[in-house]
């Protein structure tokens, strides 16, 4: 424990550490006049604005405060209980809930790097009793700090890589698997735990791409690799990967109207308490936001995940709104 908070203070002390310096402090090094952390406004290249959502990794640098707050389902969660000649007999069924709040804050510390923090809040509830017992309570809570470096831009295309520390911290409440485990144990034992905390820590290596196909479609796509402590700790650490594409139109480039759309695709290794993940999962977005400011913009993410839960036969479908209002300083 002691170890993993050193690890934090040491990467929070390594991006404060890159903050600009105060006026007339090593002039040698300030960037120059021309250039400011602040009015960049939203992510453009040439004529091309991009839509603003978290579906996908930014590589654009830029001074913005974002946050979001969504609500998801999953429908008809069915989990089997008792068979007989390999036909469910006894099983339990029902939806499971979860909503998100998550904020972030990115500041550009020079015109090719920024550095950023956020945190986020998840929770998953069954919202009737068979799929309460069948997937449990979880709550999730994480803080990352990471940098972002751009690599190569141009008016029609951007390149950037980042890295990042993500330290989180998962309850969950598993009735099923504690009497599960009573049943196998024939009794109660010390070990097995009704409410388990669960503290996570892995860094994350991207790589992040945009280009400019005409000043109304733009496209954008990321890999990412991720390595630390497993959810469960049987496995120890792990790799896993996220990587993604989407296409963007804005609307108001060619007929005025303030109005951007995205689409796109997304598959990832890494297991998530909240939705119970166990193995790859898909996700696939539909984006409308408002492309009428510079400096302002909020949009509605709606996302269907294909999503492997933890003791179903079947990938659970999950559908998600997500509502989230970006700031551009």
């Amino acid at each position: 424990m002691q170890c993993r908070i050193h690890i934090i203070v040491l990467t929070a002390v390594l991006l404060l550490g890159g903050a600009p310096s105060p006026a007339g402090a090593h002039d040698d090094q300030a960037p120059p006049e021309s250039w400011s952390p602040w009015g960049a406004g939203v992510p453009e290249l040439g004529e091309t604005r991009f839509v603003s959502t978290s579906f996908l990794p930014s590589p654009f640098v830029r001074t913005v405060l974002r946050n979001k707050l969504g609500y998801g389902k999953a429908d008809d969660i069915r989990l089997t209980l008792i068979e007989l000649d390999d036909d469910p007999v006894l099983g339990l069924e029902g939806d499971v809930l979860h909503a998100v709040l998550d904020i972030e804050y990115k500041h550009a510390v020079r015109e090719w790097l920024a550095v950023w923090g956020g945190a986020r809040l998840s929770a998953r509830l069954g919202n009737e009793i068979q799929s309460l017992l069948a997937q449990g309570v979880s709550l999730f809570t994480a803080l990352e700090l990471g940098w972002l470096v751009r690599i190569y831009e141009s008016d029609r295309h951007i390149v950037s890589t980042s890295i990042s520390l993500n330290n989180s911290n998962s309850t969950i409440v598993d009735i099923y698997g504690w009497v599960d485990r009573i049943i196998e144990d024939g009794g109660l034992e010390p070990d097995n735990e009704l409410v388990m905390d669960v503290p996570r820590l892995y860094g994350v290596l991207d790589l992040r791409y945009a280009a400019a196909v005409s000043d109304m479609v733009g496209i954008q796509a990321s890999v990412a690799g991720l390595y630390g402590e497993a959810l469960d700790r049987q496995d120890g650490n792990e790799w896993s990967y996220i990587l993604g594409a989407l296409l963007h139109f804005d609307l108001h480039a060619r007929s005025g109207v303030p109005v951007g759309f995205a689409v796109g695709c997304k598959r990832t290794s890494i297991a998530d308490p909240v939705e119970s993940s166990q193995g790859d999962s898909n996700a696939f977005l539909l984006n409308a936001s408002y492309t009428g400011r510079r400096d302002f913009t909020f949009g509605l993410d709606i996302t269907y995940y294909k999503v492997p839960m933890a003791r179903l036969d079947e990938d659970a479908n999950v559908f998600s709104a997500l509502a989230s209002m970006w700031y551009y300083f």
